[in-house]
């Protein structure tokens, strides 16, 4: 005689892994498609630093007298393809950020061999308000921090884990600092 089985036992329940892929994506797909309308809605006026790099963007060059041409680039690839507006200025911080919101996920699974750290590090980021205005306004800490986490993500999967080059270089591409000031200061 066969033992009953429990009700509902026949049908199967995803993993909690599945459950953590899910609430990441939720989560990225909804911050995504929040900064999205934010940035649609007009709500936000170009800050002044926006509106100068925008005007940047307007006649590119190899670089300008306080910063790198990355923003520049940025906003000009942007506005091109879609129209010299606010919403357009402003898109490459979202798209960025959503890079910014995928890549701490996978460093952090690669690291502690678990996508629930992944998702944890994904909810932490996503709870500072630094992070929601670097989403939304185009700065130049959008890219810095957007690059920051692909150096140490591809850092990590080529097993050279040097945070200081890595930051150097990321630091280098944006434009922000010279740098060679690692260098300088003996740092390695």
């Amino acid at each position: 005689m066969k033992a009953p089985r429990e009700p509902l036992a026949h049908l199967s329940v995803p993993s909690d892994r599945v459950w953590v892929y899910l609430c990441f994506w939720l989560f990225l797909g909804f911050a995504v498609t929040f900064h999205l309308w934010f940035t649609a809605s007009g709500r936000l006026d170009l800050a002044p630093d926006e509106a100068h790099y925008w005007t940047w963007s307007n006649r590119l060059g190899w670089s300008y007298y306080s910063k790198g041409p990355m923003v520049a680039y940025l906003i000009a690839l942007s506005t091109r393809l879609g129209g010299d507006t606010e919403f357009y200025v402003r898109l490459p911080a979202v798209i960025l950020s959503a890079g910014t919101g995928l890549l701490p996920f996978l460093l952090a699974r690669e690291l502690c061999g678990s996508a629930r750290a992944g998702l944890d590090a994904v909810l932490l980021l996503g709870a500072m308000p630094l992070a929601h205005a670097g989403s939304i306004l185009m700065t130049y800490d959008t890219p810095l921090v957007f690059f920051l986490f692909l150096a140490l993500a591809l850092g990590r999967r080529m097993n050279q884990f040097d945070v200081w080059g890595g930051t150097e270089e990321v630091l280098g591409i944006t434009g922000s600092v010279d740098s060679g000031h690692s260098n300088r200061m003996g740092i390695r």
